[in-house]
């Protein structure tokens, strides 16, 4: 969508330059068949407060099931990294409270152009565009940032990441995530 385009969206609905977070929980399915339904339902209900404490509940979007949302602004990329750096520790903790085996968390971070606002009849809020869609596709260790996610990180903290060659990305491996 060109910029030309942008007049024709309703006034719920805006264009913006945006830092986009995908949380995905891995092996979720061989979570469920360890627990009885009410268990399972608790857990998930734990992460999903668990996920609003850490990743800040106005920044997310929505929950897909195992997944979640979040959407920062542009220049609050290295502050969503961080906080998924803490997403994944207080994740362990989680799991090892509810007795369940944990396969840790697949995240993703990613900058570009979406459009977000309140989508259909019941003005449902949402993002939308190849960034979003790029984010839940991108592939690497527990943590993938994009390039430009990498960019805005502060030199310090740039050693630990490792370029996914030919994937225009980074990864992060984290200690112990999934071990528990």
């Amino acid at each position: 969508m060109s910029d030309s385009n942008a007049g024709w969206l309703p006034a719920r609905l805006k264009r913006a330059r945006k830092t986009i977070v995908v949380v995905d929980i891995r092996r979720q399915i061989d979570i469920g068949r360890t627990l009885d339904l009410e268990d399972f339902a608790l857990w998930l209900d734990d992460f999903y407060f668990t996920c609003a404490d850490t990743l800040g509940t106005g920044h997310i979007i929505k929950f897909l099931g195992d997944a979640c949302l979040a959407l920062y602004d542009e220049d609050a990329s290295s502050d969503a990294v961080e906080r998924l750096l803490a997403l994944c520790r207080r994740y362990e903790t989680l799991c090892s409270s509810h007795h369940v085996r944990s396969h840790g968390l697949r995240c993703a971070v990613d900058i570009g152009d979406v459009v977000v606002g309140e989508f259909g009849p019941t003005r449902q809020r949402d993002v939308l565009g190849h960034t979003v869609m790029a984010a839940f596709l991108m592939q690497g260790s527990d943590i993938v940032i994009s390039q430009r996610v990498y960019r805005q990180l502060p030199n310090g903290q740039r050693s630990q990441w490792h370029e996914n060659y030919g994937q225009e990305s980074y990864s992060l491996t984290l200690e112990g995530n999934g071990a528990a």
